[in-house]
């Protein structure tokens, strides 16, 4: 059985506007996190974001403000998220040194207050929520414990690293309002980014021929035999076989006292990431219009740009059976008409029933649909801290639904 995991749980200790905070996440439905402005809507997103060390909180670097400040005045010396994982229909990821391996349950992210500033750290934790450490070295026994004592050497227990399980964590895409650009090719992740590294697999993988200059040409061995012909060219080329080559190797051969060698190497996996950048770089927006780059658009455009590369995700099923995404989306409803954010609202549903954890802050009410299959949970400050109130469309009474139905036409 194949690694295969969700977030299931979220829970804030100290950490901002957060006393004590612990929200679910719902299986195969978007979440919408609802409330007033400083409600903590964008804490909860950044949360996440800050526990999988990714979408753009590589260079987090904890503030006095990140500490839930009490009741007198006072910022708590520490802060902690603890993003809890289950197992969805297949394995948790799991860590090893000498010894058993051990599921990986979550990540616990601990903020502290230190002499020398705020810092923090990421810990690996197993089913009872503890930190799992483990031994990288065979311990040392018997007589020779006291013969290495105080050498450094022997048995040393390291905490898993974050690191560790690289491979199994979720993409995660944080959409902005104020960052629709970089979300569509700066940090290259992103919708726009998967549908180009589909189309960039495709036209790689896929066997097709097309008339060109008369001739048939039969892909895609037609790509690769052209990249080996650039690779022969470039190796023959005399001005680097007679001129430069000789020249770098006898360089460096007096510096390292040793006869070396260079060689160029075309790499094919740079055609394929030649492929990714042109779905990215500029398209029409009329017909018969010049092509301009999407960066060169207003912010209403790209989120345009943005809502219909998730739509078009969304009609690839098969695409989206491997993929490992997390979708925190900040206030999507801006730019967009209201027709436009429903139609957003359903593509969101169609992508979280086909995998995709989706997390969303909104004060639009077109998000919010009683009909649809959606979990909402609502957040208001309360006594220093949160408060999370969840609601289960599910639940709903029918006669709500009804009228639902009866005040959007349907």
């Amino acid at each position: 059985m194949t690694v295969s995991f969700r977030i299931s749980e979220l829970e804030l200790d100290r950490f901002r506007g957060a006393r004590k905070l612990k929200i679910g996440f719902p299986k195969y439905e978007p979440l919408y996190v609802v409330g007033a402005n400083n409600a903590g809507k964008s804490t909860i997103l950044s949360a996440i974001a800050l526990a999988l060390k990714t979408g753009g909180f590589h260079s987090f670097s904890p503030e006095i403000y990140d500490f839930h400040c009490t009741s007198e005045g006072r910022h708590t010396d520490e802060f902690h998220i603890h993003l809890k994982f289950g197992a969805d229909g297949g394995k948790l990821p799991a860590v090893q040194g000498i010894g058993s391996p051990v599921f990986v349950h979550g990540v616990h992210v601990r903020g502290r207050r230190t002499k020398k500033g705020p810092e923090h750290s990421h810990y690996l934790v197993d089913d009872a929520g503890e930190t799992i450490s483990f031994s990288q070295t065979t311990p040392i026994r018997g007589e020779m414990k006291e013969v290495f004592a105080g050498t450094g050497v022997g048995y040393r227990p390291v905490n898993a690293r974050l690191d560790d399980i690289r491979d199994f964590l979720p993409d995660l895409w944080v959409l902005r309002p104020h960052e629709v650009d970089a979300a569509l090719y700066t940090w290259k992740t992103g919708p726009l980014r998967r549908l180009a590294s589909l189309l960039s697999k495709r036209f790689l993988d896929t066997e097709w021929s097309f008339d060109w200059q008369g001739r048939p040409r039969s892909m895609p061995s037609g790509i690769r035999n052209a990249h080996q012909f650039l690779s022969d060219a470039v190796k023959e080329f005399p001005f680097w076989k007679d001129d430069m080559r000789p020249k770098l190797e006898k360089a460096l051969g007096e510096y390292l006292g040793a006869r070396s060698s260079f060689a160029l190497t075309p790499d094919l996996s740079a055609i394929e990431e030649w492929l990714v950048q042109q779905l990215t770089v500029a398209f029409a927006v009329e017909a018969n219009a010049p092509p301009m780059p999407i960066s060169r658009m207003g912010d209403g455009v790209q989120s345009l740009v943005r809502l219909a590369a998730l739509d078009v995700i969304s009609q690839y099923p098969d695409l989206m059976k491997n993929d490992r995404v997390v979708m925190l989306l900040e206030e999507p409803e801006t730019h967009l008409h209201p027709h436009l954010r429903r139609k957003l609202r359903t593509t969101l549903e169609v992508l979280a029933g086909r995998g995709y954890q989706i997390v969303a802050t909104t004060h639009s009410s077109e998000f919010i649909s009683f009909i649809g299959r959606q979990r909402i949970v609502r957040l208001a400050r309360r006594d220093g801290g949160m408060d999370a109130y969840p609601l289960a469309v599910s639940r709903i009474k029918e006669e709500i639904k009804r009228q639902e139905r009866l005040e959007r036409g349907c």
